[in-house]
């Protein structure tokens, strides 16, 4: 009839002491890095991509230019709603 399988072998527990959360603080900070990483590049190019192919802008050099200027006026919009919110100066300026 049928032949029978082989016992599996049988599993013993990794040699050493368990890991502590230290371990994977390491791995933590790096994914955490990495994400943050590919973001930075990934969602600005998109932007770009996105406005040319809506034919918003008439080449890839007029869109990175408008493109980062209207985030840094966002970011300055930003840093002064948080001036007028709080009294006082915002960030390291």
């Amino acid at each position: 009839m049928g032949v029978a399988a082989p016992d599996p072998a049988p599993t013993t527990p990794c040699p050493g002491p368990p890991p502590t959360p230290q371990h994977y603080l390491g791995a933590l900070v790096a994914g955490m890095s990495a994400g943050t990483a590919s973001s930075l590049i990934r969602v600005p190019t998109e932007v770009v991509k996105q406005r040319l192919q809506t034919g918003e802008y008439k080449g890839a050099v007029t869109a990175v230019r408008i493109t980062l200027r209207s985030a840094w006026a966002v970011h300055a919009g930003l840093h002064g709603a948080c001036q007028c919110a709080t009294g006082t100066r915002c960030g390291p300026h």
